[in-house]
């Protein structure tokens, strides 16, 4: 892209080839003129549309720690509030209860933090871009082992990581949260989403399996996907990077 003009009135001339060169897409985070600006992105990229799923995911389980965190005080003062569930009648606040609201309260601020740093352009580098690259051009003549080929073959990034790990402690904690006999044991476990085959409490049901399916959800997008990073190529149908102009 060249510039032609006076210092204070410059203006892009058009270039004999409108489109946006693919290696300066692909340095995204490099490039000069945005290096100062890393929470604005160029007029030729937009985020990946998962970024407002991460989004979601935080909402969703900032719904269910709340849930269970109000189980949990009204289980533990005998107020007996909401529904029954305290000491009053006898219920008892298990550790895997505690599982459940620990796994809710990490999920919230993982994903809050994941949202918003997928939004910031050096943040967004390191949680994206591939821990153990192939390295294929380098100095020492050495060719990379057939070890070292499959583990950057895999394209694991921390964000995959993240999910994998994430998407593993909610199977766990899912049951827990919708075990409907839990009430019915001889210990008298308090009831967190379901009691028996009824609804509990249908704002921790619906917002546990909405933070369940939106976590599962973000494992199978990065899995399939063949580049990770959080940005993808805008529609420069318009503006000055339009092949129009």
């Amino acid at each position: 892209r060249s510039r032609s003009g006076s210092r204070h009135g410059r203006s892009r001339s058009r270039s004999s080839n409108p489109s946006v060169p693919e290696k300066k897409w692909r340095e995204t985070t490099t490039t000069t003129e945005f290096k100062a600006h890393p929470w604005i992105l160029p007029p030729y990229l937009r985020l990946a549309p998962r970024v407002d799923v991460w989004f979601a995911f935080a909402v969703a389980s900032c719904a269910a720690v709340s849930s269970i965190g109000q189980i949990k005080s009204t289980t533990t003062n005998g107020s007996g509030g909401g529904g029954g569930d305290g000491v009053a009648y006898g219920l008892t606040f298990t550790s895997g209860d505690d599982y459940a609201l620990s796994i809710c309260a990490v999920s919230f601020m993982v994903a809050l933090g994941i949202a918003a740093g997928m939004r910031y352009a050096p943040m967004r580098t390191a949680l994206t871009k591939n821990i153990f690259p192939i390295n294929n051009n380098n100095h020492s003549g050495m060719v990379p082992t057939a070890q070292a080929s499959f583990i950057g073959s895999l394209n694991l990034t921390v964000e995959f990581i993240v999910l994998s790990i994430m998407s593993f402690l909610w199977m766990i904690a899912m049951p827990i949260i919708v075990n409907g006999n839990a009430h019915y044991s001889a210990s008298k476990d308090v009831p967190l989403a379901m009691a028996g085959t009824d609804i509990w409490n249908a704002n921790l049901y619906y917002s546990s399996w909405a933070s369940f399916l939106l976590c599962a959800y973000l494992w199978v997008e990065v899995f399939t996907l063949t580049d990770r990073r959080g940005t993808l190529k805008a529609d420069v149908s318009s503006g000055p990077y339009s092949s129009s102009r």
